[in-house]
């Protein structure tokens, strides 16, 4: 399977990317990011500024809020529907 992992931040994104080992206090964040990605045939990692990442702001607040998780593979939750649409205007 292919995946793409878009983030708004851009330190983040550009410890993923990068083939030598991190050394920052998030080194276990980046570890895990990076051996996650390898579960999949190809996973890219990009920068996706919050004011184009509505959607995956909203997904992470309510899971914050509610102390859940969320793989989303075939359909979202119904909370988020609106915010997709608005996305795709």
């Amino acid at each position: 399977m292919d995946t793409e992992v878009k983030g708004d931040a851009l330190t983040v994104i550009k410890k993923l990317l990068h083939e030598r080992e991190d050394k920052s206090k998030i080194v276990v964040l980046i570890r895990d990011g990076k051996c996650l990605g390898k579960q999949f045939r190809t996973c890219k990692f990009k920068y996706c500024p919050r004011m184009v990442n509505d959607v995956t702001h909203l997904l992470a607040t309510e899971g914050l809020k509610i102390g859940e998780q969320w793989c989303l593979r075939d359909e979202v939750p119904k909370f988020a529907r609106t915010a997709i649409e608005r996305d795709g205007e």
